[in-house]
């Protein structure tokens, strides 16, 4: 497949077959899972005003969030990924990602699982051995990369999104102390605050206590500063933090993403993984060709190649691809409320 020429053609098939609807105009969800984040990857047939797949997530997010809320419901580890036409013609399709925090404008777990969903639905013919495909989202292209061995996906592969040291530490007070953090960009803002700062041990039996720390560093953070992408431009406020553990003798690192205002995810996530492989660069303690291992504090993990690294306007830049395996779960289809 080339191209998002057939879009439109290959959506339906896959609302007629896949789902067994013949009502395209619902939101027929196929529920993939990254250990315990549940990504609703959502098909439709729905006109979104936009030029870009940008102006477009701005569009849904001023006009039409009912649909993010209908979809998300009260669980605020649940994402979604709007499977719509893309914009860029190497891609098969668009995706428009709508968390609890809003719409942004790129994230790895939701792009892992958005790339499984097109694959095992058959949007995407499945292949036995590597083999890549491109998607697009608000941030611009990814590119999936997958190995299927008799028809099983062993393994989804992303790149497409840079990484770079937005600010080199804000001065912010948490848990009474002044904290000098770091801003990453990497598919959102990120505040990086290393959890040897915290007194509570990062562990999910305290995920309330980080939550709360979590909101009120971001609150402080906004308060004092309103990043904008270097090239991509506004892309809205700080939404995210990582605690980032230190290394561990078993020689991954520990990191855990806080999604503003009141969520803890269960796995690493693409992009908070991706934000701690560069402070871990940046510190020298990983270099171009190495793979970082980040776990949750659940024992979810996520894999980041280095493949680069340059500078953005004097700014440490990395090049990463993410490596991760979601699992299907359930599909189901709902009328838009």
């Amino acid at each position: 497949m080339e191209s998002g020429k057939n879009f439109k053609e290959n959506n339906l098939r896959v609302i007629q077959n896949y789902f067994g609807s013949n009502t395209p105009e619902k939101l027929h969800i196929d529920n993939i899972t990254y250990d315990g984040d549940d990504h609703l990857i959502t098909y439709t047939e729905i006109d979104i005003p936009g030029d870009s797949l940008l102006e477009q997530m701005d569009y849904m997010e001023e006009s039409m969030d009912n649909i993010r809320l209908q979809l998300l419901g009260d669980d605020p580890t649940n994402c979604s990924d709007l499977i719509v036409p893309p914009k860029d013609p190497r891609a098969v399709a668009g995706y428009i990602i709508m968390e609890t925090m809003g719409y942004p404008p790129f994230s790895g777990s939701n792009t892992l699982a958005a790339g499984y969903s097109l694959l095992q639905n058959g949007f995407v013919e499945q292949k036995d051995g590597k083999h890549s495909f491109y998607i697009e989202c608000a941030a611009g292209l990814s590119e999936i990369t997958y190995e299927s061995i008799n028809g099983e996906i062993k393994m989804i592969s992303i790149t497409g999104q840079d990484v770079y040291l937005a600010h080199d530490g804000l001065e912010l007070t948490i848990c009474g102390k002044q904290v000098k953090v770091p801003v990453v960009y990497s598919g959102g803002f990120y505040l990086m605050i290393p959890s040897k700062e915290i007194p509570t041990e990062l562990k999910q039996e305290n995920y309330d206590e980080f939550i709360k720390i979590g909101k009120k560093s971001v609150d402080d953070a906004r308060a004092l500063y309103y990043p904008k992408h270097l090239t991509v431009g506004d892309v809205g406020p700080i939404p995210f933090a990582n605690f980032m553990e230190d290394k561990q003798e078993a020689g991954h690192y520990v990191g855990a993403t806080f999604v503003y205002p009141d969520c803890i995810c269960y796995c690493p996530t693409g992009t908070g993984s991706s934000a701690h492989t560069l402070m871990r660069y940046v510190a020298g303690e990983v270099k171009v060709g190495d793979r970082v291992e980040v776990q949750s504090p659940i024992g979810s993990t996520m894999y980041i190649d280095i493949l680069g690294a340059d500078k953005l306007e004097d700014r440490p830049r990395l090049q990463v691809r993410i490596n991760g395996l979601p699992t299907p779960k359930e599909v189901g289809i709902q009328a838009i409320a």
